[in-house]
């Protein structure tokens, strides 16, 4: 059997030292990285839903103005009315899911810690 050595105290303190310092900034560093990655997700999460509002208002405003064509011109009236009855539906479901996205995001970022 091998005989123990003994290590001098002060080389095991510089070594518990040197681990101490690197794992804490690699714990903030960690966190860090983190945090921006849940940040970039929710704001691209939130530029999607923009998006798809923008896309809804283009797509109700064109409906609007087709529907308003036909009734001006007595087509269908009925039908237009109904278009622009769904159209202003969908424009408030695309507002609606554009606010639940805002807020799901912004308690995502309030409740994750930044330390």
């Amino acid at each position: 059997m091998p005989a123990l050595t003994t290590v001098n105290p002060q080389i095991v303190d510089a070594i518990q030292r040197s681990n101490e310092s690197v794992l804490k900034d690699a714990r903030a560093t960690g966190s860090s990285v983190a945090y921006q990655h849940v940040a970039q997700s929710t704001a691209i999460a939130i530029q999607d839903a923009a998006e798809y509002l923008r896309n809804i208002a283009a797509i109700s405003t064109a409906t609007n103005g087709v529907a308003l064509g036909m009734i001006l011109s007595g087509q269908n009236a009925d039908k237009a009315a109904e278009a622009i009855v769904m159209a202003q539906k969908a424009l408030s479901g695309a507002v609606e899911a554009f606010q639940s996205v805002g807020q799901t995001a912004t308690t995502i970022l309030q409740g994750f810690p930044s330390k």
